[in-house]
């Protein structure tokens, strides 16, 4: 998995890489731009998978290049870690299609569960349970159970003991 970070603090640049390998993302590539002009240069040539970007930064901040992203319908997952802390903000933030937006300074655990549902893909499959109306069910087969002596097989490795069948064990 490709990592771009964006943030025109190279502390904080340290930091969010160091997060991430610590989160168990080490064999992984990382690249980092200063801002979101850098950044979008970058994902031309790179196209990373995850741009992890701070809000405020000279050039092209990161509502911006978030916007940027989107305009130009680049399959990227895009979170913010940034000082951003009021409501509003954030709001703005995931109507532009931030994932998650973190608030400096972040615990590890704070980040972890940030990042974890991006990297491991499960945003999608969120998505499509959450808009999923059950009424409305278009299954076109039946299910199919195993058979009995399947089950017992299956049961038998399981519990490795014998079990009672009818009137024999």
């Amino acid at each position: 998995m490709k990592f771009l970070i964006v943030d025109d603090s190279r502390a904080m640049q340290a930091i969010v890489r160091r997060s991430l390998q610590k989160a168990g993302y080490q064999d992984n590539d990382f690249k980092m731009a200063d801002d979101g002009i850098m950044a979008l240069e970058i994902i031309r040539q790179w196209e990373p998978d995850v741009v992890i970007t701070d809000w405020h930064m000279p050039n092209m901040n990161g509502i911006e290049l978030l916007k940027e992203i989107q305009a130009q319908m680049l399959d990227i997952k895009v979170g913010l870690v940034t000082t951003e802390t009021s409501p509003a903000r954030v709001l703005e933030a995931k109507q532009a299609g931030a994932l998650f937006v973190l608030h400096k300074p972040f615990k590890l655990a704070e980040f972890q569960k940030a990042i974890l549902p991006i990297v491991q893909g499960s945003v999608e499959g969120e998505a499509l349970l959450n808009n999923h109306d059950g009424r409305k069910d278009t299954t076109e087969y039946d299910l199919q159970l195993p058979s009995v002596p399947s089950l017992r097989k299956i049961l038998g490795g399981f519990t490795k003991k014998k079990y009672y069948c009818g009137s024999r064990w």
